[in-house]
Protein backbone atom coordinates (compact mmCIF):
# COMPACT_ATOMS: atom_id res chain seq x y z
CA UNK A 1 0.00 0.00 0.00
CA UNK A 2 2.78 2.49 1.06
CA UNK A 3 4.38 1.88 -2.58
CA UNK A 4 1.14 3.09 -4.15
CA UNK A 5 0.98 6.13 -2.28
CA UNK A 6 5.32 7.03 -2.97
CA UNK A 7 4.04 6.35 -6.38
CA UNK A 8 1.09 8.69 -6.80
CA UNK A 9 3.30 11.71 -4.53
CA UNK A 10 6.17 11.22 -7.37
CA UNK A 11 3.44 11.87 -10.23
CA UNK A 12 2.18 14.98 -8.45
CA UNK A 13 5.44 16.32 -7.31
CA UNK A 14 6.70 15.70 -11.08
CA UNK A 15 2.93 17.64 -12.16
CA UNK A 16 4.10 20.25 -9.42
CA UNK A 17 7.54 20.67 -11.07
CA UNK A 18 6.05 20.81 -14.40
CA UNK A 19 3.79 23.72 -13.99
CA UNK A 20 6.39 25.28 -12.06
CA UNK A 21 8.62 25.14 -15.23
CA UNK A 22 5.51 26.51 -17.36
CA UNK A 23 5.05 29.42 -14.67
CA UNK A 24 8.57 30.05 -15.09
CA UNK A 25 8.72 30.19 -18.70
CA UNK A 26 5.56 32.45 -18.58
CA UNK A 27 7.17 34.99 -16.38
CA UNK A 28 10.54 34.85 -18.45
CA UNK A 29 8.17 35.97 -21.70
CA UNK A 30 6.06 38.66 -19.46
CA UNK A 31 9.55 40.16 -18.59
CA UNK A 32 10.55 40.72 -22.07
CA UNK A 33 7.46 41.55 -23.68
CA UNK A 34 7.40 44.52 -20.75
CA UNK A 35 11.19 45.41 -21.75
CA UNK A 36 10.43 45.37 -25.20
CA UNK A 37 7.30 47.50 -24.68
CA UNK A 38 9.69 50.42 -22.57
CA UNK A 39 11.60 50.56 -25.52
CA UNK A 40 9.06 51.28 -28.34
CA UNK A 41 9.02 47.30 -29.68
CA UNK A 42 5.57 46.04 -30.33
CA UNK A 43 6.50 42.42 -31.67
CA UNK A 44 9.09 39.47 -30.49
CA UNK A 45 9.62 36.25 -31.47
CA UNK A 46 10.50 34.48 -28.04
CA UNK A 47 12.33 30.59 -28.57
CA UNK A 48 11.33 28.13 -25.86
CA UNK A 49 14.72 26.50 -24.68
CA UNK A 50 15.21 23.17 -24.88
CA UNK A 51 16.65 22.68 -21.27
CA UNK A 52 16.00 24.95 -17.97
CA UNK A 53 18.46 24.38 -15.85
CA UNK A 54 17.07 23.17 -12.50
CA UNK A 55 14.08 21.34 -14.09
CA UNK A 56 13.70 17.87 -15.88
CA UNK A 57 13.26 17.12 -19.59
CA UNK A 58 10.48 18.84 -21.31
CA UNK A 59 8.44 18.27 -24.48
CA UNK A 60 9.27 22.01 -25.85
CA UNK A 61 5.91 21.26 -28.24
CA UNK A 62 3.92 21.12 -25.28
CA UNK A 63 5.17 23.94 -23.46
CA UNK A 64 5.04 26.00 -26.28
CA UNK A 65 1.25 25.02 -27.03
CA UNK A 66 0.73 26.03 -23.49
CA UNK A 67 2.05 29.19 -23.92
CA UNK A 68 0.27 30.03 -27.35
CA UNK A 69 -3.32 29.09 -25.63
CA UNK A 70 -1.81 31.56 -22.57
CA UNK A 71 -0.88 34.38 -24.32
CA UNK A 72 -4.05 34.62 -27.03
CA UNK A 73 -6.12 34.27 -24.17
CA UNK A 74 -4.85 37.26 -22.34
CA UNK A 75 -5.28 39.02 -25.83
CA UNK A 76 -1.74 39.16 -27.40
CA UNK A 77 -1.79 38.49 -31.60
CA UNK A 78 0.41 35.08 -31.18
CA UNK A 79 1.34 32.74 -34.26
CA UNK A 80 3.49 29.42 -33.92
CA UNK A 81 6.44 30.17 -36.24
CA UNK A 82 7.87 26.50 -35.58
CA UNK A 83 7.72 23.73 -32.62
CA UNK A 84 9.55 26.26 -29.97
CA UNK A 85 8.65 29.77 -31.65
CA UNK A 86 6.36 32.17 -30.53
CA UNK A 87 5.76 35.15 -32.88
CA UNK A 88 4.02 37.57 -29.76
CA UNK A 89 2.70 40.63 -31.28
CA UNK A 90 0.99 43.80 -29.05
CA UNK A 91 0.71 46.07 -31.45
CA UNK A 92 -2.95 47.27 -31.89
CA UNK A 93 -3.26 46.71 -35.48
CA UNK A 94 -2.89 43.45 -35.40
CA UNK A 95 -5.01 42.39 -32.45
CA UNK A 96 -7.99 43.96 -34.33
CA UNK A 97 -6.84 41.97 -37.61
CA UNK A 98 -7.15 38.91 -35.20
CA UNK A 99 -10.44 39.83 -33.57
CA UNK A 100 -12.02 40.73 -37.20
CA UNK A 101 -10.89 36.95 -38.58
CA UNK A 102 -12.78 35.69 -35.62
CA UNK A 103 -15.49 37.10 -36.25
CA UNK A 104 -15.52 36.33 -39.39
CA UNK A 105 -15.52 32.67 -38.60
CA UNK A 106 -18.24 33.05 -36.24
CA UNK A 107 -20.37 34.87 -39.11
CA UNK A 108 -19.57 32.07 -41.51
CA UNK A 109 -20.83 29.30 -38.95
CA UNK A 110 -23.65 31.29 -38.15
CA UNK A 111 -24.92 31.82 -41.98
CA UNK A 112 -24.23 27.85 -42.78
CA UNK A 113 -27.23 27.23 -39.95
CA UNK A 114 -30.11 28.20 -42.27
CA UNK A 115 -29.26 25.85 -45.09
CA UNK A 116 -28.60 23.06 -42.33
CA UNK A 117 -31.69 20.56 -42.19
CA UNK A 118 -31.57 19.96 -38.79
CA UNK A 119 -34.88 18.07 -37.42
CA UNK A 120 -35.07 18.55 -33.45
CA UNK A 121 -37.17 15.57 -32.45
Amino acid sequence: MSSLQDVINLQRRQQSRFNELKQNIMNKITDKINHLAKHGETRCIYTVPSYTFGFPKYDTHVITSYLYAKISNEGFCVVMVANNKLFISWDITDINNIRKDVKKKKRSIEDLKPLLNIRRT
